[in-house]
């Protein structure tokens, strides 16, 4: 539970960062990181094509990319094994499956670990 917490923390941080550095990108962040009841969760769930689509899309098309995806993850733990590898738990492969996908169809679409990292990874993309 306090992992989400954290998790929520730092998107809504890079949310009032995008918003405060780049008013002018439109961008969307997914609900699915928020704690609803139960009955709200599942409806929300089907209101999507996937589960495992990314928390944070920037509309904003820049170079070859039709926008920018980021799945806000609290550190490079929960995502790679100390051998640098993917972690092979199904969640986590699931996303990493939807990461490619979305690279493929012209997206930029990654992991972001914590404000730092995801800011980066913003300030690199806008700026091209």
């Amino acid at each position: 539970m306090k992992r989400k917490k954290i998790e929520e923390n730092i998107h809504q941080a890079v949310c009032k960062y995008i918003k405060l550095q780049y008013p002018f990108v439109i961008f969307h962040s997914d609900a699915s990181g928020l704690r609803l009841p139960i009955g709200q969760a599942t409806a929300f769930s089907k209101l999507k094509s996937e589960k495992a689509i990314p928390d944070l899309f920037l509309a904003e098309p820049v170079g070859k990319y039709a926008g920018l995806y980021i799945e806000i993850k609290k550190d490079k733990s929960e995502v790679f094994t100390k051998g640098h590898n993917i972690r092979q738990t199904a969640h986590i492969q699931e996303q990493y499956k939807m990461i490619c996908r979305l690279n493929v169809k012209g997206y930029y679409a990654t992991f972001g670990f914590g404000f730092d990292n995801c800011k980066e990874i913003i300030d690199k993309y806008l700026k091209g």
